[in-house]
């Protein structure tokens, strides 16, 4: 018996797409899935990974382009060429879903790991030596505060909207603020709004109920991340970048801030009315601030390896009572992680 089969149509993969083609096909049992074909659409997939529709406007605004200089309608023609670009990829997801997913999280992956691997080389510089690590209690105060920030940009995005969102998606907001809060402990902008919208994606359809469909999870995971990366690192980034080029003496001042803000944190008392020198066997020191009557040396920027002089004696002598040494990186993190929430819910990405 001859192998007959149906002709394998050119509208899905030719520049002169017919809008109809790819939805016919994917209801089809016929349709060929060689490995080729797969191939291709888990590069169509990689360029989708782009926010916003990027890749089928720009595509589709080419081939208008095109079309408008063999004198065809632009308007008519770019309406045209983007509902073809969207039944390729309704077409990808019916019939090539597997390899859709891997090219839209390798297209997400790559997105994410380019410009955060550009800060200046401050993310590969280490912290001083002596410098008190978190207690596991300031990482839950700043969980907590990035879950607070989650549930603020949930409800400005439903206040932008007109319409409330449910329990669910607050609950989501919450652990996905808070996972990112614990992301930005660790210092390294370009990532914090990526995993941030992630987290929080993921939370939403694990409250709301719709693990039940993996490979949805996952792009939907892949977009909120790649959305992060295009419009929160960047904040964080700059951020980084702007306050490591700050005057020394304004590093100064935001470091001594931000050691009184972590004393806070730690739920520590700043002591007031204390001598302004500290006398340690030998020589004497004046201390950023004081709590629980012992002094607090702060340290901001990527040029502070270790303490030097009365300061290494202090600390040898156990005097103080912590050091602390900030990053331009922990002011991008901070930075980014409610551009990162924000970014998410800009998307749309939560209307499932």
């Amino acid at each position: 018996m001859a192998d007959v089969r149906p002709a394998r149509s050119r509208a899905v993969n030719s520049p002169n797409r017919n809008v109809s083609n790819p939805l016919s096909m994917a209801g089809s049992s016929h349709v060929p899935q060689s490995w080729w074909e797969s191939t291709k659409a888990g590069f169509r997939g990689a360029a989708d990974s782009l926010p916003f529709d990027a890749a089928d406007y720009t595509a589709a605004a080419v081939r208008a382009l095109v079309d408008a200089a063999r004198h065809r309608d632009l308007r008519a023609s770019f309406n045209k060429r983007f509902a073809a670009e969207k039944a390729q990829d309704r077409y990808d997801e019916a019939n090539h879903p597997t390899a859709r997913t891997v090219g839209k999280v390798a297209g997400t992956v790559a997105q994410v790991a380019l410009p955060g691997s550009n800060i200046l080389g401050v993310a590969r510089v280490a912290r001083m030596a002596q410098a008190a690590r978190a207690l596991k209690s300031e990482q839950a105060v700043v969980a907590g505060i990035g879950g607070a920030v989650g549930v603020a940009a949930q409800g400005v995005s439903d206040i932008a909207r007109g319409r409330p969102s449910s329990a669910a998606d607050y609950a989501g907001s919450f652990v996905g603020g808070a996972l990112g809060g614990a992301a930005a402990m660790r210092g390294r902008p370009g990532l914090i709004g990526s995993a941030t919208g992630a987290a929080t994606s993921v939370a939403q359809d694990t409250f709301n109920g719709r693990l039940h469909d993996a490979r949805a999870v996952v792009e939907r995971a892949a977009d909120a991340a790649a959305t992060g990366n295009l419009l929160a690192a960047p904040v964080g980034i700059v951020g980084a970048k702007v306050t490591q080029r700050l005057p020394v003496r304004a590093k100064g001042n935001l470091g001594e801030w931000m050691s009184e803000r972590r004393t806070w944190l730690r739920r520590e008392p700043i002591d007031k009315d204390v001598a302004k020198y500290f006398y340690p066997s030998k020589g004497k020191t004046i201390p950023d601030h004081w709590s629980n009557g012992k002094p607090i040396e702060a340290k901001f920027g990527i040029s502070h390896k270790y303490l030097k002089g009365v300061q290494a004696r202090t600390f040898k002598e156990n005097g103080y009572h912590r050091v602390d040494h900030f990053m331009p990186n922990d002011v991008g993190a901070a930075l980014e992680l409610p551009a990162g929430v924000l970014s998410y819910l800009a998307n749309g990405t939560r209307d499932r």
